[in-house]
């Protein structure tokens, strides 16, 4: 994430499982990747991150096993983006 870089940089705090939980820890994806727990199917991780355009299009790649956790407007984004996929399955588009 950095071909985007304008902005105040904010921290955003996400959690993992499954196989998304396994590709991040064994891989450094930003520099200021910073994992805050680490249970077996489960990662905690902040990034600290200028611009969250390219972070979007990588959280969303991970599909249900991704979910924002802070900061809260961050979180909202991402439900707001996903329920607007979801309706091209629904018929709602």
């Amino acid at each position: 994430f950095g071909i985007h870089a304008a902005g105040k940089p904010r921290e955003v705090t996400v959690k993992l499982t499954s196989w998304a939980a396994e590709l991040v820890r064994e891989q450094k994806w930003h520099p200021s990747q910073k994992i805050l727990k680490d249970k077996h199917d489960l990662v905690v991780v902040q990034f600290v991150l200028p611009n969250t355009t390219e972070f979007k299009r990588w959280l969303l790649g991970f599909g249900r096993y991704a979910a924002v956790i802070r900061p809260k407007s961050f979180a909202n984004e991402m439900r707001e983006e996903l329920k607007a996929a979801a309706r091209h399955y629904t018929g709602k588009s």
